[in-house]
């Protein structure tokens, strides 16, 4: 964003954090911890987070996803501030959660005509959320960017991972990129994956994310069940993801529910990696015409739709990937997204 214009200052409920250092390392950003000492601190936390908004006097608050929100409205509007709400899910399936999640969205819909305006990053979230019984002053969606100078094609980053996965140039390499979590419905994946072994012994396939450890047996213990041991790879948790994209040779995407705007989507099209979707969120609007949409939860349409991609020849796989990373150039930069981003904030600090 433009430091001529705006002084930005991230705020964290825990210390540390993935990000931590990355963020620290960028030019005019303050990072703030309120140091939360678990879940449940709670008074403390909201007496430090209001005296933090109080000391900083920002003329917009924004939260960012559910449990932010609501703490954001409540600091912001308690300090004269304006506050936006950031969304950024579709369709959520509460059931599979627990009451938590089921309470705080209750709370995000019975609030949202108070915040000043609520970005989503999705149209189908922006329907979901309407449908849902928010009722904002103001909505607006803006998508994600995809920074195509961080993921871009690499050769060198392929063959280094396919080393330490152990599969060959010549090897089909189909992945799945996200936490293990049930609206990715990686039930689905494996499915479609020993379909698809059943037909082409010789693609392999590899899921990179980590989640729940009851979870993740659950999902071995069916990846078992399908023999897919020798052909399917659990690499956990991975830090470098441009070098995780540019291994494969397809994305997959096999979520039921939930999705916004899929970010590992778009990640993947920007290092050229063609990609099968399921129609949740804005997925098939981000992979257009240069990827693949089947309806979510029909495991068979997967293996089709990926089998297509796997048959087709190298050249014509290839250049479908290289029409994938055009289509993140022209529609999803990380510029239309800040400039998006920053009109929206001036307009509702009324500058």
């Amino acid at each position: 964003m433009d430091k001529a214009r705006f002084q930005i200052v991230v705020v964290t409920f825990y210390d540390g954090g993935q990000f931590r250092n990355e963020l620290e390392n960028l030019a005019g950003i303050k990072i703030l911890s309120l140091g939360k000492g678990g879940r449940w601190d709670l008074v403390g936390f909201v007496k430090r987070l209001i005296n933090l908004v109080k000391m900083e006097k920002p003329d917009i608050v924004h939260g960012y996803l559910d449990v932010a929100n609501l703490f954001s409205l409540l600091a912001g509007k308690l300090n004269g501030a304006n506050v936006i709400w950031g969304m950024r899910a579709s369709d959520m399936d509460f059931s599979r959660y627990d009451w938590t999640a089921r309470f705080v969205y209750k709370m995000n819909v019975l609030f949202s005509p108070l915040p000043d305006g609520i970005i989503c990053n999705s149209h189908a979230g922006k329907k979901f959320h309407l449908g849902q019984g928010f009722r904002p002053k103001r909505m607006e969606v803006v998508v994600n960017g995809i920074n195509t100078q961080e993921f871009l094609p690499d050769g060198q980053n392929r063959a280094k991972m396919r080393h330490a996965w152990g599969v060959s140039e010549d090897t089909i390499l189909v992945g799945q990129v996200g936490r293990l979590d049930p609206m990715k419905a990686l039930e689905s994946f494996i499915e479609a994956a020993a379909k698809i072994s059943q037909k082409i012994p010789d693609v392999k396939f590899v899921h990179v994310g980590d989640g729940p450890v009851d979870y993740r047996n659950e999902l071995l213990s069916l990846c078992q069940s399908y023999g897919l041991n020798d052909a399917f790879i659990w690499a956990g948790k991975l830090d470098n993801m441009p070098r995780v994209y540019n291994a494969l040779d397809i994305l997959s995407l096999s979520s039921a529910y939930g999705e916004g705007f899929p970010n590992v989507v778009g990640e993947a099209m920007a290092c050229a990696i063609p990609c099968v979707v399921t129609d949740v969120g804005d997925a098939a609007s981000v992979v257009g015409e240069c990827g693949r949409v089947v309806p979510a939860g029909d495991a068979q349409a997967l293996a089709d739709s990926l089998v297509s991609l796997i048959m087709m020849p190298a050249g014509s796989r290839l250049e479908l990937g290289r029409q994938s990373r055009q289509r993140v150039e022209d529609l999803f930069s990380v510029q239309t997204l800040v400039e998006r981003s920053e009109h929206i904030f001036l307009e509702v600090a009324g500058l």
